[in-house]
């Protein structure tokens, strides 16, 4: 029972597979077929406008022809190079403006008593044309079938065929007083046009797009995966540290990578800027509530040392009238004045806390920062020894602010930069206008033994200070002027030696 079901299964295979083939012949038989038609109708579609071809180059040509050949130029032993090449050049115009129409024909003259080709073009041909007639290849077979039609005096149209060339050729003879003498040709390559050639060059074709699109989309896989890890890994280092910024990938990836770094670059200044607000409103607090009680201190001190003062100077007074009377050594002029010398000192230290203390409340004019600097520069150099070189620009605006508290804060850098350096040296100071901040701006440079990096930051905090003399309120006092001024005061970096002051007042300062 097995073996015929098996065997019915083979038979039914065998009926299927018959059919299939016989399906396939005549799936095979159908398209050969309509390869054939289709190959004659394009055969028979170039070989007929091959020959309407023969009729446009004869009635575009026939008068010159005719001139030519009653004037006896076309004789062997009569015709000359140069009256040659003017007759080529003659017929490959008329030629050229027939067969420009006409993409891929070319065609031309023969004239047998000469023996030349002339007239040759094949004006939709990409160069290099062949100069003295058709190509090698192809003369001999133009040749015999122009002596072929000459023969009979009637136009011959044939199809040739040579490895790799397909072509459909039009000759026709060309009659004088009923002579022949010459024969017009013309041919146009069909072999791109073939329906094998062009099945072949598809499949071709399909076959050469479809392996590089096989291997595109394997590499733009590949490049995928490799750039998506390369993304993640670096996404990946910017949680471990802020700072690290996404490689430069490219495509879609170098796009996204490019607004993560942004995203991220505007989170890392929000922070910064954050955490400077927190140190600025810290350090405010810290100056408000040292501002009030300093004002408090000096209110109470400073009445009591007036008096202590003043009491002291009558003291002083009396004793020197009464000098012989007084034994008291301790008593003596000298010692009386070393305690006023101590409450001026004190009554410094006190003014100093006081200008501290007292918000900045500047009177703004219109000034100008250069003359401003000059007389601060001027005021400097009058106490201490100043090597000062100066560059000014000429477009300096004015703007508005306290004349005085910016002549302070001049004075006090200037005397900071000298202090620095103890052997001398020379201070320069440039004033410009930023253009792109639309800035007063002015530096202040020394080459003095510099600010150590860890100690940048706590420069203008009040009471610091690196001098042996001094309370540390100076830079304080002069930050909170050009604050008030909407101001900048920071010090840069100058390396290996030295500082840079930089104090920026907006133009438009209020």
């Amino acid at each position: 029972m097995i073996k015929k079901i098996t065997l019915q299964n083979k038979k039914k295979w065998l009926v299927v597979i018959l059919l299939i083939s016989l399906l396939l012949a005549v799936m095979i038989g159908i398209f050969a077929r309509l390869v054939d038609s289709w190959t004659d109708e394009i055969v028979a579609e170039k070989m007929l406008v091959c020959t309407n071809v023969l009729e446009k180059l004869q009635n575009a040509s026939e008068t010159y022809i005719d001139s030519l050949s009653d004037s006896a130029v076309l004789n062997r032993n009569t015709l000359t190079e140069s009256i040659a090449d003017r007759v080529d050049s003659n017929l490959r115009k008329m030629t050229a403006s027939v067969l420009i129409k006409q993409p891929g024909m070319e065609g031309g003259f023969y004239f047998p008593e000469i023996g030349k080709f002339l007239g040759y073009e094949y004006p939709t041909s990409p160069p290099p044309i062949p100069v003295y007639g058709p190509p090698p290849r192809s003369y001999d077979i133009i040749l015999n079938q122009i002596h072929r039609c000459n023969e009979r005096k009637q136009v011959v149209t044939l199809l040739h065929r040579f490895d790799p060339a397909v072509f459909p050729l039009a000759t026709k003879p060309i009659l004088h007083k009923g002579v022949v003498i010459g024969s017009i040709w013309a041919r146009v390559h069909i072999e791109r046009d073939m329906p094998f050639v062009k099945m072949k060059d598809f499949f071709s074709s399909t076959a050469i797009i479809s392996i590089l699109g096989f291997l595109l989309v394997s590499f733009a896989f590949y490049q995928f995966r490799h750039n998506l890890k390369l993304l993640r890994l670096d996404i990946e280092k910017i949680e471990i540290n802020p700072d690290y910024r996404i490689t430069d990938l490219p495509g879609v990836f170098g796009s996204i990578g490019g607004y993560i770094n942004k995203m991220v670059l505007t989170l890392s200044n929000e922070h910064n800027h954050r955490q400077m607000l927190e140190r600025e409103l810290i350090q405010k607090d810290k100056m408000a509530t040292l501002g009030s009680l300093i004002s408090g201190v000096v209110h109470e001190v400073k009445t009591p040392l007036a008096i202590i003062k003043t009491r002291i100077q009558i003291w002083q007074q009396e004793i020197r009238k009464e000098q012989s009377v007084i034994d008291n050594k301790l008593l003596d002029a000298d010692s009386f004045q070393m305690v006023v010398y101590e409450i001026d000192r004190l009554t410094r230290l006190v003014k100093r806390l006081l200008d501290f203390s007292k918000s900045v409340a500047p009177d703004f004019q219109l000034l100008n920062v250069a003359e401003v600097f000059n007389r601060a520069a001027s005021m400097v150099q009058m106490n201490h020894q100043l090597e000062l070189k100066k560059y000014i620009a000429k477009d300096i605006p004015l703007l508005r602010g306290d004349a005085g508290a910016i002549e302070q804060v001049f004075i006090n850098s200037l005397n900071n930069s000298i202090e620095s350096m103890p052997d001398g040296g020379v201070v320069s100071a440039e004033i410009f206008k930023d253009e792109e901040t639309q800035e007063v701006v002015i530096l202040i440079k020394d080459g003095g033994c510099g600010i150590p990096e860890d100690l940048r930051m706590k420069i203008f905090e009040p009471f610091f200070t690196t001098k042996t003399q001094g309370v540390g309120l100076g830079l304080s006092i002069c930050k909170e002027i050009i604050i008030s001024h909407n101001g900048k005061m920071e010090f840069l970096n100058n390396t290996p030696h030295g500082t840079v002051l930089k104090i920026s007042l907006p133009i438009n300062t209020k």
